[in-house]
């Protein structure tokens, strides 16, 4: 079996699965806590307790449910590692493939379960969290939701426009990583030049992921300062004002994580083109 994201989610799905559901599960209940938060605000200025009961409700099963996810994923993950670094050392050394790269991808293929472990489920935490926090606003503002929307697309255009930077730096990073123990036993001379290299390759690829960052912030920015003007000057009531700021305040920081998580995403595509080449 070629080593890649898709064929680790075919092989073992049924596993994934079950952490995706609770992870679903434990996403909604995420973005319902703004909505009762605002709920809570406004039915305790009319001397109601149904919305606090409503919140605790809400953050108790999120404690049940993340816990056990958590728990869940722990076992699962590190099962599929030893299995799949496993058959990778086998299969190189009937190839004949030398030790420093073996070793060197044995690293790499944890690179591979980590992103499903933690990568992949922040990465759907967080998509389902902007779309659960742009659905909250459509229904608040329409006018918010039309920025959050736009402002969604150019983030992605930021994104396809690093993509092939992110994948040659990793490349050469690569590369590198899997020459090292050759280098340290047969060319000290080469040692400073060695890790010159990967510096300079993890410098860049840092910079990539500042400048995407910035680009990023400036759109949020807009976002916030958006949502505040149209909010104060909306016939809205208090809890509203603050279930839509919260939500596009989530939307903001959701959105953050997203270029560390495309980084991986894309180094990891490099890492499985490698493996899959010996």
């Amino acid at each position: 079996m070629k080593i890649s994201l898709k064929n680790l989610f075919s092989k073992y799905r049924m596993q994934i699965l079950v952490t995706f559901i609770l992870l679903t599960i434990e996403s909604i209940l995420l973005v319902l806590i703004p909505y009762a938060i605002g709920l809570s605000i406004d039915s305790l200025t009319n001397n109601n307790f149904d919305g606090l009961y409503i919140l605790g409700s809400i953050l108790f099963l999120i404690l049940i449910f993340s816990t056990a996810r958590r728990l869940y994923d722990t076992r699962v993950y590190s099962k599929i590692y030893a299995l799949l670094c496993t058959s990778m050392i086998k299969k190189h050394k009937k190839d004949e493939v030398d030790t420093s790269i073996i070793v060197t991808r044995s690293t790499l293929i944890k690179e591979l379960v980590d992103f499903f472990e933690h990568d992949l489920t922040e990465a759907y935490t967080s998509l389902v969290g902007i779309l659960g926090a742009l659905l909250m606003v459509f229904f608040i503002s329409k006018t918010v939701f039309i920025i959050c929307l736009v402002s969604m697309l150019l983030i992605f255009l930021v994104y396809i426009l690093s993509e092939k930077k992110i994948f040659d730096e990793n490349s050469i990073l690569n590369t590198e990583l899997e020459d090292r123990l050759n280098v340290i036993k047969n060319r000290n001379i080469f040692l400073v030049n060695h890790f010159r290299k990967i510096a300079r390759s993890m410098v860049k690829l840092s910079d990539i992921e500042s400048y995407n960052y910035i680009a990023i912030q400036l759109l949020i920015a807009v976002i916030i300062f958006g949502a505040l003007f149209i909010g104060i000057e909306s016939n809205l009531s208090t809890g509203e004002i603050f279930a839509m700021l919260t939500y596009v305040l989530n939307f903001s920081f959701e959105v953050l994580i997203l270029p560390l998580i495309f980084q991986q995403f894309i180094r990891l595509k490099e890492i499985t083109t490698r493996i899959n080449k010996s």
